[in-house]
């Protein structure tokens, strides 16, 4: 949400092509909470509402500077937040087999891969992982190894809660880069807050949810061996 404040001070701030003040006619707030999921148009024009830009149509590489800015930046964000590793974007035991040419391919859209066993020791180099104990790059023919896997997802593949945050820290960073003024934010600091938070209870409940289907799903397997051998 814009406060007065900050409404006041980007409004100040903002400028039409004509020279004069240009009120904000649409709030990332407003884009945010429609009933539909956010998409990536909509964070970037919420974006450039901020800074009293017209919205764009679409986001192909001929639109307006600001708008490519306003993607780039949102993009950034995105990879930063999902970087973290959270319970939307992150497999266990995720098989990983070499290839034709005896190498292992490291994901693509991998923020970061970590070995399953903790005796083996690969790492990425370029778009394949080298083997750091036996310093190669060559495999067994047919061997596969697990990992735990944090993917980068695209905008629209993330849940709400963080499309929400994303796009909210997105617009203070593009607010403060495009005005060249670090007190110049779309959202405060206690909105920042609540939309991290919500973040992440909303991916707390959903690994309690998926732990206790888990927990659930064993009990009743348990419980069907204990009355076959009963």
């Amino acid at each position: 949400m814009l406060t007065l404040g900050t409404s006041r001070r980007l409004a100040m701030y903002g400028r039409n092509k004509g020279g004069g003040a240009s009120p904000l006619s649409v709030t990332l707030k407003e884009t945010l909470m429609a009933l539909t999921a956010t998409t990536e148009l909509e964070a970037v024009n919420g974006m450039l509402a901020a800074i009293s830009e017209a919205p764009v149509s679409n986001l192909d590489t001929d639109t307006i500077d600001d708008a490519l800015i306003a993607h780039a930046v949102l993009l950034d964000v995105s990879k930063e937040i999902q970087n973290q590793g959270w319970h939307f974007n992150k497999d266990y035991d995720w098989p990983i087999t070499v290839n034709g040419d005896l190498k292992l391919p490291y994901p693509a859209t991998a923020a970061h891969v970590d070995p399953v066993d903790p005796t083996v020791d690969l790492v990425k180099r370029g778009a394949f992982f080298w083997d750091r104990k036996e310093r190669s790059f060559t495999y067994t023919a047919g061997s596969s190894y697990k990992f735990i896997v944090v993917w980068l997802l695209d905008y629209e593949d993330l849940p709400q809660s963080f499309r929400t945050w994303i796009a909210m820290r997105a617009a203070n960073r593009f607010v403060q880069q495009q005005l060249g003024d670090q007190g110049a934010v779309a959202y405060s600091r206690e909105e920042m807050g609540m939309a991290m938070a919500n973040a992440k209870a909303d991916d707390l409940r959903r690994s309690d949810s998926n732990i206790l289907r888990s927990s659930n799903s064993a009990r009743r397997v348990h419980g069907r061996r204990t009355a076959w051998r009963g």
